[in-house]
């Protein structure tokens, strides 16, 4: 152990690490305490600690119990011993940890939203996506309308729900997650609607208003909402429109190999559905699907879009045209967000501001 922690101190950066850990009396707890929400610092721990699971639970679950009464570290440090567990296929311990963190953060809402820690939120929310993911891995096991699979899907829901109270009806990932639920078990459209509303109803907000400059923010918040429900005609179209000149995005290929998408998609981007934020480049997934993938962190059996390198030159003359191709048949864009808006139970789009055309004359001349 004392071997395994002084490994975290020669590779870790996080400061005041060297310092905690040369006091034995305070060491591991205080350094854990301290680090509570650090993941560069966690990620060292796991490495240092990966043939030592009982160590591992050890420092975790002694942690745990010295800043219990520090509900955000608690919450914290069990988050990412879950992490720890994941990472070793222990996922039905890693799942009671997420679990208990829900439990522990129930009653987070009746604090006033000026009065809540956006960290405590950030986390549980955190711990909310990965729990959600194994209730999807546990349902793609069992039978369409197992009654285990009703049950874990009804998890998956409440879920969302407290997401959407906490979040005041903004587009996140857990909504994304239990429409990936529905879709697996074979929901109606109704409620496979229901749950990517928010992404589709933000998303046209930004492409109707009057700048052009946040339209990459909508076409990927439409993609993200298409992915898990299998969409890919309308997937790839809205990726396609996503334009270099004001794309900003900052992803991470989840195989540790640090790629990473950043202001253009430079690389072909292999999507999870079954995960939140699970992105992988070709390598990686390819060494996932071989089992060969160093750190588990998503799984070989699950499924994957492929969003295809960005072409610069293809984006903008799409959007100067005004047209997308759509499952191989090429739509006028306009009349192709209608289509979506009917498709996913939306009232018709209002006629767009006089700015906004403004802005598009003027940038179909550049």
């Amino acid at each position: 152990m004392k071997r395994a922690l002084q490994w975290v101190d020669e590779n870790c950066d996080s400061r005041g690490l060297a310092k905690y850990l040369s006091i034995e009396q305070t060491a591991p707890v205080e350094l854990f305490s301290t680090h509570a929400a650090d993941p560069y610092f966690h990620h060292s721990v796991f490495m240092a600690l990966e043939k030592d699971l009982r160590g591992l639970d050890q420092v975790y679950n002694d942690s745990v119990r010295a800043v219990w009464q520090d509900l955000t570290k608690r919450i914290s440090l069990r988050y990412y011993h879950g992490l720890a567990l994941f990472y070793q296929y222990q996922t039905g311990r890693a799942a009671k940890a997420w679990n208990d963190n829900i439990y522990d953060t129930e009653n987070l809402l009746l604090k006033s939203p000026e009065r809540r820690d956006e960290l405590l939120l950030s986390v549980r929310t955190r711990s909310a996506e990965k729990l959600a993911s194994h209730y999807i891995q546990l349902i793609k096991k069992l039978r369409r309308y197992d009654t285990k699979s009703l049950e874990y899907l009804e998890k998956i829901k409440d879920l969302k729900l407290w997401n959407d109270r906490a979040l005041a009806g903004m587009p996140h990932s857990l909504a994304l997650l239990f429409g990936r639920a529905v879709y697996l078990m074979g929901g109606s459209d109704r409620v496979k609607n229901w749950c990517v509303r928010e992404h589709i109803q933000k998303s046209m907000v930004l492409l109707s208003d009057d700048t052009i400059f946040n339209d990459w923010e909508g076409y990927w918040l439409l993609c993200q909402a298409f992915i898990p429900l299998k969409d890919d005609a309308n997937a790839l179209a809205a990726w396609s429109l996503i334009v270099d000149d004001y794309f900003y995005m900052n992803r991470g290929c989840a195989g540790g190999c640090g790629c990473t998408w950043s202001g253009w998609a430079d690389n072909d981007m292999y999507v999870c559905r079954d995960c939140a934020d699970v992105q992988f480049d070709e390598p990686c997934w390819l060494r996932l699907k071989d089992g060969k993938l160093e750190e588990h962190v998503c799984g070989k059996d699950h499924e994957f879009i492929v969003l295809p390198r960005w072409e610069a030159a293809a984006a903008a003359e799409r959007v100067g045209n005004q047209t997308v191709n759509v499952g191989g048949v090429e739509k006028n864009i306009d009349e192709w967000k209608q289509d979506v808006r009917r498709q996913y139970g939306l009232e018709p789009e209002e006629k767009t501001g006089r700015l906004r055309s403004l802005a598009k004359r003027f940038y179909n001349r550049k």
